[in-house]
């Protein structure tokens, strides 16, 4: 996953926020590539004396940063590009729907003091927490046979009773597959098994891996699910949910699901009811 931050000069604010989004995505081990850019930048242009300064004092070192200005192959290569304002994001607009602005936007703070630049240096902080813990940085994309490997390892961490690999083979095989893979920084963290029968939908799988949950990915995946629907003309959207999973259904009934009937024990390992629930479409 590549994502880039994006200010005016690339010499302040975005260098900052890719030094201090490095550090606290490391922990994940994702395949992130992390960048910024300017979008009015001079190239080669050093980091802001004070932004270098204030970065140290957080226990960053931008020191050896240089501006690059953003071009259209950054664009055309990046998967999420990051505004300080919504005045950049407006400008990206016209040219790609991958920008977002961080929330409440990142002011520019060139020719104020020191202790500005350590108010937007905390600032930056706290707004990318926020961003890691909502899905700002999740990208969902339809499921490949070579993804089937993915699947089964997560399917092994989710589930007591999980599809093996040729279980989830002949899924793919069947000519009536529809899968996404949800990448969360950069990590493959949860998916969804479904099947088009001419028309409708049925969903067999809905995971997020143990250490992705909290992020919003469920709900990420289940609207490009939604989308594929509504594009493929579907009438209704069913699926089968263990009578104990409160919060999954809980996230069913917030998108539309409805309880249908009850298949009895139709789970093992423990054995329970499964709750019928299902989204009409037209």
């Amino acid at each position: 996953m590549k994502i880039i931050f994006v200010c005016s000069g690339n010499t302040c604010r975005s260098p900052l926020a890719e030094a201090l989004f490095r550090k606290k995505t490391e922990k994940y081990k994702g395949n992130l590539i992390i960048s910024s850019r300017g979008i009015s930048a001079e190239e080669g242009i050093s980091a802001d004396l004070l932004s270098v300064a204030a970065a140290e004092k957080i226990g960053i070192d931008i020191s050896n940063h240089r501006s690059k200005s953003l071009t259209a192959d950054d664009i055309d290569s990046a998967d999420i590009i990051v505004c300080m304002t919504e005045t950049q994001k407006l400008i990206l607009d016209s040219y790609t729907d991958k920008a977002v602005v961080i929330p409440g936007e990142i002011q520019n703070p060139a020719g104020d003091d020191l202790d500005s630049y350590l108010d937007i240096s905390f600032e930056l902080s706290e707004k990318l927490d926020e961003m890691i813990a909502e899905d700002y940085f999740a990208k969902t994309r339809r499921a490949g046979k070579e993804d089937i490997g993915i699947i089964a390892g997560l399917e092994k961490e989710c589930f007591l009773n999980p599809y093996s690999f040729e279980n989830i083979k002949g899924e793919f095989e069947s000519g009536c597959e529809v899968s996404f893979i949800c990448e969360y920084l950069g990590v493959n963290a949860g998916y969804i098994l479904a099947q088009d029968m001419s028309g409708d939908i049925f969903i067999n799988r809905v995971a997020v891996s143990k250490n992705y949950r909290r992020h919003h990915l469920a709900s990420d995946i289940l609207l490009n699910l939604f989308s594929y629907a509504k594009e493929s003309g579907a009438e209704f959207i069913s699926l089968e949910v263990r009578k104990s999973n409160i919060k999954a259904i809980g996230l069913y009934k917030k998108f539309g699901f409805e309880k249908q009937g009850v298949r009895k024990n139709y789970y093992s390992n423990p054995e329970e009811d499964g709750i019928i629930m299902t989204k009409f479409l037209k």
